[in-house]
């Protein structure tokens, strides 16, 4: 292991101040650096109530985290990225979204998740995709065994739109 290559850092550490934060035990659930300002999702862990709202912030050239905002819930607190050319019309310029990947699935899309992101702060978004508890993409119980394409043991880290077809 002597020879094995050494990564240097593309980007700076940066300390996700937890002061900020109105909820219980943070997780850093999505990364995404544009133009001088990286911007973190972050979801409450474990937020039986779902009363935990604030899920974005945004780290300046600076180091300076302007707090955190509402950018859909934890429905949205995940990947983040800039959407294709082709479907920005539709979309908005960014989009970021999130899936059933912590407890208390009443607060989580049933699948992949896509809300438009107009990437301003604080963050104004739109819901495109979501899936209710009462209308998840796959199930997984007594009468419906694990669905193949999505069920509540899945996990989704980064969603993506294919766009130049």
């Amino acid at each position: 292991m002597d020879n094995a290559p050494v990564m240097q850092n593309d980007l700076p550490f940066y300390r996700i101040k937890p002061e900020e934060w109105s909820g219980g035990n943070p997780q850093i659930s999505g990364i995404f650096e544009k133009d001088v300002n990286v911007y973190v999702n972050a979801i409450d862990f474990y937020d039986a109530n779902g009363v935990n709202h604030q899920d974005h912030a945004v780290i300046g050239p600076d180091r300076n985290q302007e707090g955190f905002f509402r950018a859909g819930g934890a429905r949205a607190a995940g990947w983040m990225n800039k959407t294709p050319e082709k479907w920005v019309s539709d979309i908005g310029p960014y989009y970021m979204g999130h899936a059933s990947n912590w407890p208390i699935n009443g607060r989580l899309s049933q699948g992949p998740s896509l809300y438009g992101w107009d990437g301003n702060t604080p963050p104004t978004t739109r819901e495109f995709l979501y899936y209710s508890l009462n209308n998840p993409l796959g199930s997984h119980d007594a009468e419906n065994p694990a669905n193949p394409l999505w069920n509540e043991l899945s996990h989704a880290a980064v969603g993506f739109i294919h766009g130049d077809d």
